[in-house]
C-alpha cells in the first residue's frame, strides 16, 4: 500500500490525461503500454530486486556496480528536488482548501477560462498510508460519478479516448519522448512490481473523471473541449477551481478536490523523505543510528527552508 501510494502521484491526475489528448487520445495508449512493458516493468523489477537484496538506500545499493554509482546519487538528488516541488504543491492545495470553507469562493468572480488574468517515523508512516493511499481513489470515483451527470461530460470523455484518436500521431518522435518521460518519472518513484498495473490503471481512470469535468467546462463556456484542456498547475489551480465554482454545493466539491491533491502529494512526499533519510543513515550509520526522529525532523525543516524562495518574490 505504501508503494502504491508513492507511485500514484499528481502526474496520474494532471499530466497523463493531457498527454493522452495531445498525442492522439486512444492511440496514445499503444506507446504507453509498450513503454510500460519494455522499459517500465523491467526497471521496476530491477529496483525492487536490488532494494530487497541490499536492504539499503539507493546510494549504497548501486555501489555493487562501480560504473553506475552515479545512479544512486542521482536518485537522491532528484528526490531532493521532488521534495521541494511537492512541498509547494501541498502549500497551494492547503491554501485553496481552507479558502473553500466559505459559501462564496474567492475565485468564483475572477476566473474566466480559458483566458484567466488571476494569479514521522517509518512505523507511523506505514499506518498513515492505509488512509492516504486509498482515499484518493474514493474521491476520484466521486468526481467521476458527479462528472458523468454534468452536461457536456460525454463530449469530454469522447474527446479524451474516442473521437480524437489519431494513429498517425504514433509516427511522431515527440509522442514516444513524452511517453518515455511519463514512464521514467514513474520509475524514479516506484520500488515494487505490482504497483505498475495499479498506477497505469489509475492514470486512465482519472482521465475519465477529469475529461468529464472538462467537457462540462467546455459546455458552460460554449467552447470546444480542446479550448479548455490544460495540464499541471493550470489544470489544478485554474481549471478545477473555475469549474467547481459552478457546481451545486461548490464549496464541498472544492474542499474534496484540494484535499485529494494534498493526500496524493503527501504519499509521494513521505517516501521521498524516506529515501533521503535512509541514504543519510546508511552514510553516517554511527551518527544517526539512534537519532532517526531527529534526522527526519532535520530533513523536513531543510526541505521547507529550500522551498521558501519558490513562493517569495
Amino acid at each position: 500500500i505504501s508503494m502504491i501510494g508513492f507511485a500514484v502521484g499528481l502526474g496520474n491526475i494532471w499530466r497523463f490525461p493531457y498527454l493522452t489528448y495531445k498525442h492522439g487520445s486512444g492511440a496514445f495508449l499503444i506507446p504507453y503500454y509498450l513503454m510500460l512493458v519494455l522499459c517500465g516493468i523491467p526497471l521496476f523489477f530491477l529496483e525492487n530486486a536490488i532494494g530487497q537484496f541490499c536492504s539499503q538506500g539507493p546510494v549504497n545499493s548501486w555501489r555493487a556496480v562501480l560504473i553506475l554509482q552515479g545512479v544512486g546519487l542521482s536518485v537522491v538528488l532528484v528526490t531532493r528536488f521532488m521534495s521541494i516541488y511537492y512541498n509547494l504543491i501541498i502549500a497551494y492545495s492547503l491554501y485553496y482548501m481552507f479558502a473553500s470553507f466559505q459559501f462564496l469562493l474567492p475565485w468564483s468572480s475572477c476566473l474566466s477560462l480559458p483566458d484567466s488574468n488571476c494569479s514521522t517515523t517509518p512505523q507511523v508512516y506505514c499506518n498513515v498510508v492505509y488512509f492516504t493511499a486509498t482515499f484518493p481513489y474514493v474521491l476520484i470515483l466521486i468526481l467521476l460519478i458527479r462528472g458523468r451527470t454534468l452536461e457536456g461530460a460525454r463530449d469530454g470523455i469522447e474527446f479524451y479516448i474516442v473521437s480524437q484518436s489519431n494513429l498517425t500521431k504514433l509516427t511522431e518522435a515527440q509522442v514516444w519522448k513524452d511517453e518515455a518521460t511519463q514512464t521514467f518519472q514513474l520509475e524514479l518513484r516506484l520500488l515494487f512490481l505490482i504497483a505498475t498495473s495499479i498506477t497505469t490503471s489509475t492514470s486512465v481512470f482519472a482521465g475519465f473523471a477529469i475529461f468529464s469535468i472538462l467537457g462540462h467546462m467546455a459546455h458552460i463556456y460554449g467552447k470546444l473541449v480542446a479550448a479548455v484542456v490544460k495540464e499541471g498547475f493550470g489544470l489544478a489551480f485554474i481549471g478545477y477551481p473555475d469549474t467547481l465554482a459552478k457546481l451545486p454545493i461548490y464549496p464541498l466539491w472544492s474542499i474534496l478536490v484540494f484535499f485529494m491533491f494534498i493526500i496524493v502529494v503527501l504519499d509521494s512526499q513521505f517516501t521521498c523523505l524516506e529515501v533521503i533519510t535512509t541514504c543519510l543513515s546508511d552514510a553516517f550509520r554511527e551518527n544517526f543510528k539512534s537519532k532517526r526522529t531527529s534526522l527526519t525532523i532535520g530533513t523536513c525543516v531543510t526541505v521547507f527552508l529550500l522551498g521558501l524562495p519558490c513562493v517569495t518574490r
